[in-house]
């Protein structure tokens, strides 16, 4: 996607006078949010930070596509179904228009933006200096699997289906932990349960998150969903 050289001026208005409703620039705030928390450092790293991180990727993605459907919808003269383009935002789902805030399938909201811009590309590419065709076909197959693991938006958010994913303490055994404490092992975490008798009740070792591969594909599609909004708020809607 093209760049643009300043901020637009959505990022100086209140979110009355925003041309999407407000979705993008909140939208801009969990995504910056996810990108700081992923730059600490080890020693700055909290114990399950993978889920918060997730999570704000998540909900970005979710406002990113929101913001962008509005301004396609508002820029285009689209009708929300029954209702005006200048009305109330709705989202098609199979045969039903039903209220934007309502809808939380990000896998949903990409193929309405993918049904718009199927029918308007042309005239987008010929009224706009933002190629749309090079928007990444990988897109798709991220929001795909990230609907896959998170159907409901709460995977990341509350304990529940898929708690030994979530967590970073793992069940171990006193042979695993000091199998990994070696001379030339990176420091590691342990926490060890004793009786009252000095028996071994439980051991359970940190280690990498196993929502590494998830977030990753959370980050890549909340950065490509960044540069579409961007590209419409400036090309679309005059930057407000």
């Amino acid at each position: 996607m093209r760049t643009f050289p300043s901020p637009p001026n959505y990022q100086f208005k209140p979110l009355t006078h925003q041309f999407d409703d407000g979705f993008g620039i909140i939208a801009d705030a969990f995504n910056e949010a996810a990108l700081r928390l992923e730059g600490f450092s080890e020693q700055e790293r909290f114990i399950n930070s993978s889920l918060p991180i997730a999570y704000l990727y998540r909900h970005a993605i979710e406002l990113y596509l929101k913001s962008i459907v509005i301004v396609l919808h508002r820029n285009l003269q689209i009708p929300f179904g029954p209702d005006p383009a200048i009305g109330t935002p709705l989202i098609q789902i199979d045969e039903k228009w039903i209220p934007i805030n309502r809808v939380h399938n990000v896998a949903a909201l990409h193929r309405h933006f993918e049904d718009i811009m199927a029918k308007h590309v042309n005239q987008l590419q010929t009224t706009t200096s933002t190629d749309w065709n090079s928007i990444l076909t990988e897109l798709a197959d991220w929001l795909t699997a990230i609907e896959d693991f998170d159907r409901q938006s709460t995977f990341f958010r509350y304990p529940g289906m898929g708690d030994a994913l979530k967590g970073d303490f793992k069940e171990s055994s006193i042979a695993d932990i000091w199998s990994r404490m070696g001379p030339d092992d990176p420091p590691s975490k342990a926490f060890i349960e004793f009786s009252a008798n000095d028996e071994i009740i439980d051991a359970f070792r940190m280690e990498i998150s196993q929502l590494e591969p998830i977030k990753e594909i959370l980050r890549k599609a909340a950065t490509e969903l960044s540069a579409i909004h961007f590209a419409c708020r400036c090309e679309l809607a005059g930057g407000m």
